[in-house]
């Protein structure tokens, strides 16, 4: 009897086109600096829901961008990065340095850097060509990013009162 030769199919990771791929490491640069913004807060704030509030969302941050990088998974991805991240880097850190003492206003911050990464998964998403499964990964972390904006304004409703 001859030994059956088995000949894999290609997997999702080598029909990923260049957009794709750009797109990916777009929201993994988004999520990079989401996670350093909220590390350096943890550290700049002594309150400790705040604490929580951001240690949780950089683990979040982490998360996803395991997620997004198992759908490329022979990317490297450390450096990459964007204009709109960089401005949401930049935004964070500089208003949760100086505004740090106003909780009202630190969730606000916290609230847009929050809305700006929305808009990244959304763009991301306008690109037809995705596949399911990577329309699926983004549309369940877009949805996460959602309910922390809900939870921020909420917060902030307590916070601002």
């Amino acid at each position: 009897m001859k030994p059956s030769i088995h000949i894999e199919s290609a997997s999702p990771v080598s029909s990923i086109n260049n957009k794709t791929q750009s797109t990916i490491l777009n929201l993994i640069a988004t999520n990079n600096d989401r996670y350093e913004s909220y590390l350096k807060s943890v550290k700049e704030t002594n309150d400790p829901m705040l604490k929580d509030l951001f240690t949780r969302l950089s683990i979040q941050s982490q998360v996803f961008n395991n997620e997004l990088r198992s759908l490329i998974p022979f990317i490297n991805a450390e450096h990459e990065s964007s204009l709109a991240t960089n401005l949401h880097r930049a935004c964070m850190y500089i208003r949760s340095s100086v505004l740090m003492n106003d909780t009202c206003r630190v969730i606000s911050t916290c609230e847009y850097g929050e809305i700006m990464a929305i808009n990244n998964y959304e763009n991301a998403l306008a690109d037809a060509t995705l596949s399911a499964d990577i329309t699926r990964t983004l549309t369940e972390q877009l949805a996460h990013l959602k309910r922390v904006v809900k939870e921020l304004q909420f917060l902030n409703g307590f916070a601002c009162a």
